[in-house]
């Protein structure tokens, strides 16, 4: 088990050494995550994109938009999302 010491509120100091304590040097303060995914997961990302583009422009063709109702709700939408 390391016990550490805390030098300040910023960064962990060296480990009070224990008998088990393994003596490490301090990690630097930045870091950067990153998440990567697998081919299989973008592929399917992308098919999926592609599949409800297909869909909304269907809706569009069959004229889905332009119904009162609809175009009533993305009116109310935008104003609520501030975008008017």
């Amino acid at each position: 088990m390391n016990i550490t010491k805390l030098e300040n509120e910023k960064r962990i100091g060296t480990p009070i050494a224990t008998a088990s304590a393994k003596l490490y040097t301090t990690p630097p303060v930045h870091y950067h995550d990153a998440a990567l995914l697998s081919t299989e997961a973008q592929a399917q990302y992308h098919a999926q994109r592609l599949h409800n583009l297909d869909t909304i422009q269907q809706k569009i063709a069959d004229g889905f938009y332009f119904r009162r109702d609809v175009t009533e709700q993305i009116a109310t939408a935008l104003i609520k999302a501030n975008v008017l």
